[in-house]
């Protein structure tokens, strides 16, 4: 938690979808290529077997045309991208991939517009995002969230499928450290503000993480980490410096952030 330092609180705040960036950022999720691709990540998806000749291919364009050329023959080598999506698309009947709605990813989240699926989507990111946006919209705390998790998955309107859901998304939370998941939720919110740059949420990153490195969290992690050959973000043996997100206090974030 914390920020990966590489100015990833500027980008999870732009996805495609307005509380996709929250659930990366917060559960350490990988997203695969549809994921990439769905969320604005990633403009085309190429098999590796393709990249030779597209490497040829893009070595024979003209100088002249270079800037119109490129794009075609990227797009003719793709299996599908942000644009035509035809990877994406040609399990789904009677519809095409749903363009996500300009939306000045800027404003205030209760005013963006929900965001829907004209079919199931195969994204696992997006399909989070979908059954639990209300929840990540609706909380500005690592602690709101968690209890809005609690209650989605005993919730029996949410089914069993979306009660599963709710009680994955919240183990990933909670296997993590409080302190850093609050700063992690901060970093995303700051970094969506309509005068941040990519430079400015580095710096931003860096002067958390700094601190963050000094916490009693990182070091037994680190040391956990170290014995058992491994960098999973699991508990340290004898648990966080605070035992719920609820011990966290806006003075120790703030902290973490003081300039």
């Amino acid at each position: 938690g914390g920020g990966d330092g590489a100015g990833g609180s500027y980008v999870l705040g732009r996805l495609n979808h307005p509380v996709a960036g929250k659930i990366i950022a917060l559960t350490g999720m990988e997203c695969r290529a549809f994921d990439q691709l769905a969320l604005g990540l990633a403009t085309h998806f190429m098999p590796s077997d393709r990249m030779p000749e597209l490497e040829r291919n893009l070595a024979d364009i003209a100088r002249e045309t270079m800037g119109h050329s490129v794009g075609l023959v990227v797009n003719m080598h793709s299996d599908g991208n942000s644009e035509t999506d035809d990877f994406l698309s040609h399990d789904i009947p009677d519809g095409e991939w749903p363009r996500v709605d300009e939306t000045d990813m800027y404003m205030d989240e209760a005013n963006i517009p929900p965001f829907t699926f004209g079919f199931t989507a195969e994204s696992a990111v997006l399909c989070l995002a979908a059954s639990l946006e209300d929840i990540f919209r609706r909380e500005r705390t690592v602690a709101g969230i968690v209890t809005g998790l609690q209650a989605a998955a005993e919730d029996e309107e949410m089914g069993p499928h979306g009660r599963e859901v709710a009680r994955e998304v919240l183990s990933r939370i909670l296997a993590r450290s409080p302190l850093a998941q609050e700063a992690t939720l901060r970093l995303i919110s700051e970094g969506r503000g309509s005068g941040e740059t990519m430079e400015s949420c580095m710096a931003r990153e860096k002067r958390v993480q700094l601190r963050l490195l000094q916490k009693g969290d990182f070091k037994a992690w680190a040391a956990r980490a170290g014995e058992h050959g491994c960098a999973e973000c699991e508990p340290p043996a004898n648990g966080w410096t605070h035992r719920h997100v609820k011990d966290v206090t806006k003075e120790e974030v703030d902290e973490l952030f003081a300039v």
